[in-house]
């Protein structure tokens, strides 16, 4: 790919976590094409159909690209009869009794005939959703052999060296000031809550603000912030800026003191800790310390209205607020406005396959909500006035170290993420489908403003549509 304009070669990188694969057509084969030259790499990537339940071994000649694969859901409870339930599972899904089962890059090969195996699948089974793969030194000789002819089951990592020029991922650094990771035991602690999408919810009313509360009585609290995250299973990503690094472990005591008993009544079934590493080309080095602030003051708002209000109708009307308040904050006209909410429903449009039945039904919501956009929700003015004037500020520090055109795109790329991750904290479940439908009403929304707009401008001549298919 080659540039007129400034007579250079173009490498696309994505720099964002962004899932591509259901975007525009451009989008994808930008994104794919900064693969091009790079590191070589030979892994089977089934992509859309990774989630199936049984896939197939994958051979070129005498290759195997992929071994055959059955993936199992994480069970409620452990079933009363062992032998038969595992059984019935492999009846259903043509599983050998040799098989490998997986996490990450372990691997361990059990007998599904063997009592002692069957128990450790069903554990595992217990606390996640369990991945198989197929054993295939049964059916191929190992070329290893002793002298008497005894077969070794062996593993032979074979490099290759390619001729070509290759390109790194790795971003050239921005601000080597600025510190993108923290391991265990740095400024930042990490923790990973693995639990059920509604043990989550009950997690954030009850027990999170007890955490904080907790913590914050030590003096060491800066800020912290959680996401939902759902790889490979439903968990909770909990992040703590603490202001003494000597605290650390504190914070990990506490943590295990007051989610314990969830983990020993099975309703958390991991508690774990990372290294936390910043997203700086998503949010830009100038910003990145204020994105952090702004999750911070995001993560409380949806803790205070998740412990004040059971109701889902809330969270609708606080996701339309605040949607509205970071295009304010990055100064978009009402035409803008429109135009950034209208794009982002287009692509989410297309990652639900541009589903008719599912467009009617968001029009009849927009009908029944379209009221919500002038009542306000009460309680909240405190946090509101945090998060809007952290919101200027983000957004004024971005046009402070941009050129225009340079600002415009950044802008967008940060309001878009802003947006996915207050969605993300906001809903329980099926976050994406709840952007897509916020994305919606907001585009009726401010199409119903525009209408009114022109109207007084011109009431004569004008006639304003309630609601317009997008």
């Amino acid at each position: 790919m080659w540039s007129k304009k400034f007579n250079k070669m173009v490498i696309p990188r994505l720099t964002t976590a962004h899932n591509f694969e259901q975007g525009m057509n451009i989008y994808k084969f930008l994104a794919d094409f900064q693969f091009q030259n790079n590191r070589l790499d030979l892994s089977w990537n089934w992509g859309i159909m990774k989630e199936q339940r049984r896939l197939p071994r994958i051979s070129y000649k005498n290759i195997i690209l992929s071994r055959a694969q059955w993936r199992i859901q994480k069970i409620a409870k452990y079933p009363s009869n062992p032998q038969a339930f595992i059984k019935n599972i492999q009846a259903e899904l043509a599983i050998p009794a040799m098989v490998i089962i997986s996490s990450g890059d372990n691997e361990l090969l059990i007998n599904l005939d063997n009592p002692f195996c069957i128990e450790i699948i069903l554990d595992h089974m217990c606390k996640r959703e369990t991945i198989l793969t197929e054993y295939i030194l049964n059916d191929y000789s190992s070329i290893a052999r002793d002298k008497d002819g005894h077969i070794f089951a062996n593993e032979i990592i074979i490099p290759i060296e390619s001729q070509h020029e290759t390109f790194t991922n790795e971003s050239a650094p921005q601000d080597n000031n600025l510190k993108r990771c923290f391991p265990l035991g740095s400024e930042w602690l990490y923790a990973k809550i693995y639990c059920g999408l509604h043990f989550a919810d009950t997690l954030l009313k009850e027990v999170f603000p007890i955490i904080v509360e907790t913590i914050s009585q030590q003096n060491v609290l800066k800020k912290w912030f959680f996401i939902r995250y759902n790889d490979p299973s439903p968990h909770i990503r909990f992040r703590v800026e603490l202001s003494d690094p000597s605290q650390y472990y504190f914070v990990i005591s506490t943590l295990n003191t007051l989610l314990e008993q969830f983990i020993k009544d099975g309703q958390i079934s991991t508690l774990s800790f990372d290294t936390y590493t910043r997203e700086i080309e998503r949010y830009t080095p100038f910003c990145m310390e204020l994105s952090e602030e702004l999750f911070y003051q995001q993560s409380e708002t949806v803790l205070k209205v998740i412990h004040q209000s059971t109701s889902i109708n809330d969270r609708w009307r606080l996701a339309f607020e605040n949607i509205e308040s970071l295009l304010e904050a990055a100064k978009f006209t009402l035409i803008e406005k429109r135009d950034f909410c209208l794009q982002m429903n287009t692509l989410y449009q297309q990652e639900f396959d541009n589903n008719k039945n599912l467009w009617i039904h968001l029009n009849n919501k927009f009908k029944e909500k379209k009221d919500w956009f002038d009542k306000p929700l009460d309680n909240l003015e405190e946090s509101k006035k945090k998060l809007n004037a952290l919101q200027y500020s983000i957004f004024n520090t971005l046009q402070s170290h941009n050129e225009q055109d340079e600002f415009k795109s950044a802008r967008t790329s940060l309001l878009s993420s802003y947006v996915h991750m207050f969605i993300n904290r906001l809903f329980m479940s099926d976050q994406r489908l709840h952007e897509l439908a916020v994305y919606h009403f907001m585009v009726g929304y401010y199409k119903m403003q525009i209408g009114k707009q022109k109207e007084r401008m011109n009431p004569i001549n004008y006639r304003s549509p309630i609601f317009a298919k997008s």
